[in-house]
This record gives structure tokens, sequence and C-alpha cells, in this order.
């Protein structure tokens, strides 16, 4: 690579995909006002807004961690020095 202080362009698109599929996946729970929660052992679940409030934003919380803020916080960070 040119620079050790980047990743590779394959490896961005990658962060940028994922981050893409978060933030639709964001919007539409937002629009809807309906999330999909898999819970162990019960299967996967509609979740209303409305119905359970804790749950919905609960999981609305952990997609915009996992597939917004922490590819976008690796993509700030850099790659692992060695």
């Amino acid at each position: 690579m040119a620079d050790s202080n980047q990743y590779s362009p394959i490896i961005k698109g990658i962060f940028i995909a994922e981050m893409l599929i978060g933030v639709v996946t964001v919007i539409a729970f937002l629009w809807t006002g309906k999330g999909i929660a898999l819970i162990h052992g019960r299967g996967v679940f509609l979740v209303d807004r409305a119905d359970a409030p804790y749950l919905y934003w609960g999981g609305l919380i952990v997609i915009m961690g996992a597939f917004v803020a922490l590819p976008l916080w690796y993509l700030h960070k850099g790659p692992p020095k060695r």
C-alpha cells in the first residue's frame, strides 16, 4: 500500500457498504415504526414501536452502533499498527 495509515480500497468499500445497509435499515425502522427482533429460542418477531418501545429503541441503538458507528470509527482510526 502507498500509505500504511489507510485501509485498502476493498476494505473501505466493505465498510461503506456496511454503513449504507445500516443507514437503510435505520431509516426503514424509523419510517415504518416496526423492527425485527431475533430472540434466542423464540424465533423472529416483528416489533412495533408502540407495543415494545424498549426493545424497539434498543434494537435501533444496536444496529446504529454495529452497522454505522463501528465501521465509521474503524475508518477514522485506521488499520491496527503492527
